[in-house]
């Protein structure tokens, strides 16, 4: 499912931490009159209410900033509406999500959004994919493909066809089969690892299917070497992290040293003008 997505996920994984700090950060926000801030960490918690599944919590979020009035509802209001979609498609009432899709479309067609509007025909696609019309799925995942192929969107269009392939694994395997390798074949495009894992996983998923297992080996072979390139990176970046934190630490210690030093420098020669005074 394609979500509108705020700051929270910098930080997933650590959700009492990042809920502890939006809530803060809306009680300064609402000191501050800040009503732009306010929904937009309400919009981070109602997304870490999503990750952690308690779809109801993160519905009853979003149908409050649905219907508050603030500078920018026109344009966050079909992000909102998309949002609720996805949580009742993860609740499976498909009937539900597709109705605040179809409201979410509407809107981002009204302003001229293509990039939610490819958003929804995809989640709409997979809605009417988990309800087995498929003929009706079809139709939308290609609207979804317009959109992104005339904006040239390799990186979108790369995960949109990894996402159609896993909703056709058990349904059609030679439609899987298909969107995978295209997949596949824009990922490779990219300098993107992740989008280059996913595709090789979707592969290892089709090539299972066919009971063709040297095939589905390579793949799962490919992607684990992914995998453990993207980890090494993610260290690296982590160790690269912590000594900047080290670094910034040392640099805060050296200037209070100093603060300190100066002030008794100043001190000292307060002393010594006032002695020599007398």
């Amino acid at each position: 499912m394609k979500l509108y997505n705020g700051l929270v996920e910098k930080s997933l994984g650590n959700f009492s931490e990042s809920m502890d700090y939006l809530l803060t950060t809306i009680d300064c926000f609402k000191n501050e009159n800040d009503a732009l801030g306010v929904n937009s960490a309400k919009n981070n918690i109602a997304l870490i209410y999503y990750y952690q599944k308690k779809y109801l919590k993160a519905i009853k979020i979003w149908e409050e900033l649905y219907h508050s009035p603030s500078d920018d509802h026109t344009e966050k209001t079909h992000k909102y509406l998309l949002n609720i979609g996805a949580a009742y498609h993860q609740l499976k009432d498909y009937d539900k999500a597709i109705k605040y899709y179809k409201l979410s479309l509407n809107l981002a067609v009204n302003i001229k959004d293509t990039l939610e509007q490819a958003m929804c025909y995809q989640n709409l696609g997979t809605s009417y994919n988990m309800k087995e019309d498929f003929i009706t799925a079809e139709h939308f995942y290609s609207k979804s493909i317009e959109i992104l192929k005339q904006q040239n969107n390799v990186k979108s269009l790369s995960e949109l066809y990894f996402n159609i392939a896993g909703n056709y694994i058990e349904t059609d395997i030679d439609k899987a089969y298909y969107y995978a390798q295209n997949s596949l074949n824009l990922a490779m495009k990219t300098e993107d690892l992740e989008l280059l894992s996913d595709a090789y996983f979707a592969m290892y998923n089709v090539y299972s299917k066919k009971n063709k297992y040297k095939n589905a080996f390579d793949y799962l072979k490919k992607y684990h070497q992914i995998r453990e390139k993207i980890l090494n990176e993610k260290s690296i970046n982590k160790v690269a992290e912590l000594e900047a934190v080290y670094e910034n630490e040392k640099k805060i210690n050296t200037i209070n040293t100093l603060n300190k030093e100066k002030l008794l420098q100043q001190k000292e020669l307060q002393q010594k003008e006032i002695v020599t005074y007398f």
